[in-house]
């Protein structure tokens, strides 16, 4: 049997409860290297420009949005 400190035992609002322990294995992000080099390959040739990014249909085949790029820019730390 564990033992689970009160402290790490919250109450939803219908009233059940859920631990707040972290989950096995969770820890920080990386990017990939594919995504790397397309993520370089569009701020090669758009800048800072988002919304320029996101309406390339050749570099950005997936159609990615400029908030889901903006994402995926600051966790690539490009």
């Amino acid at each position: 049997m564990h033992c689970i400190e009160l402290g790490k035992i919250a109450v939803t609002a219908k009233g059940t409860t859920t631990l707040a322990l972290p989950l096995s294995g969770a820890g920080p992000r990386h990017t990939s290297e594919g995504e790397r080099r397309y993520l370089e390959r569009l701020v090669a040739k758009h800048g800072n420009d988002v919304g320029a990014m996101a309406r390339d249909r050749k570099l950005n085949p997936e159609q990615r949005t400029p908030g889901q790029l903006r994402r995926a820019l600051a966790l690539a730390g490009c």
